[in-house]
């Protein structure tokens, strides 16, 4: 189950950072932040996942 948190919380991370490449897009400092923000935090669940599977 975390895995599939992972892949939910890398998915908008990865979405959050292309959307700064967009022409129009207004960027603020902090949209970077999120998106590594969650792109952190789906690392962190994506190793407590495999961790978690491999003791069982």
């Amino acid at each position: 189950m975390k895995q599939l948190i992972a892949s939910i919380y890398l998915s908008f991370g990865f979405l959050f950072y292309m959307f700064t490449f967009f022409d129009n897009f207004y960027q603020r400092g902090i949209t970077i932040f999120i998106s590594l923000l969650f792109i952190f935090v789906g690392i962190i669940y994506l190793i407590k996942g495999i961790s978690d599977s491999k003791k069982n």
